[in-house]
C-alpha cells in the first residue's frame, strides 16, 4: 500500500522520499490500516523508524536511493516504473475494499497540502489533536512552536488554523481517527 501510495504521490507532481513515505504511511495507519508502527514527534512531524527499514526491503526491485540507509528525508527516492503493473495488480486483486478505501483516503485528506511544509504541517497538526482531543488552537499553535525550532520559524497560526479546519471537514467524513 505504501509504496503504491508513493507512486500515486509522484503523479500529484511531488518527490517519494523518506519524508513522504512517513506521512503516507502515518495517515494510512490513522485512516484505519493496521501497520503498527509507532509515530514519534521528530523534526518534520510524525516519524515511525521502521518505514526506512521497509523503504530498505523495496529497495533495488521497486525503488533505488536507499542502499545504505543512509537516505536523508528529502532525498528523492527512484521508483521503478517498471514495477508499477505489479503494484497496481496488487492493490487491485489482493486489497480489501477497506484497505482500497484507506489509500483513497489519505489522497483525500492530503488534497491541497501535497507539499512538504503543507504536508509537514497536516500531519504535526493531526498528530497533536490525536494525543490531545481537547486541545484548544492556542495551545496547539504553542506545542508546534515547542515542537523545534524549525517549527517555531516556520509554522504560523495562520498554518495552523487551515490545517485544522481542514481536517474536521475532511477528517470526520473520512474516518480519520
Amino acid at each position: 500500500m505504501l509504496l503504491y501510495a508513493l507512486y500515486k504521490y509522484e503523479r500529484l507532481g511531488e518527490m517519494a522520499t523518506i519524508f513522504a513515505a512517513n506521512k503516507l504511511a502515518y495517515f494510512l495507519q490513522k485512516s484505519g490500516e493496521p501497520m503498527r508502527l509507532q509515530f514519534v514527534p521528530y523534526k518534520y512531524g510524525p516519524y515511525a523508524q521502521a518505514i526506512e527499514k521497509v523503504l530498505y526491503a523495496l529497495n533495488g526491485k521497486y525503488l533505488k536511493g536507499i542502499e545504505q540507509m543512509q537516505a536523508r528525508a528529502f532525498e528523492p527516492l527512484q521508483l521503478n516504473y517498471e514495477m508499477y503493473d505489479e503494484v497496481e495488480k496488487y492493490v487491485n486483486t489482493s486489497l480489501s475494499s477497506d484497505q482500497k478505501q484507506r489509500l483513497e483516503s489519505v489522497f483525500k485528506i492530503i488534497d491541497g497540502f501535497e507539499t512538504t511544509l503543507s504536508l509537514e504541517i497536516l500531519s504535526s497538526t493531526h498528530f497533536l489533536i490525536s494525543e490531545n482531543p481537547k486541545i484548544t488552537e492556542d495551545e496547539l499553535f504553542e506545542k508546534i512552536q515547542d515542537w523545534n525550532e524549525r517549527k517555531k520559524t516556520i509554522v504560523t497560526k495562520e498554518y495552523i488554523h487551515i490545517a485544522i479546519e481542514h481536517l474536521r471537514a475532511y477528517g470526520a467524513q473520512l474516518n480519520f481517527a
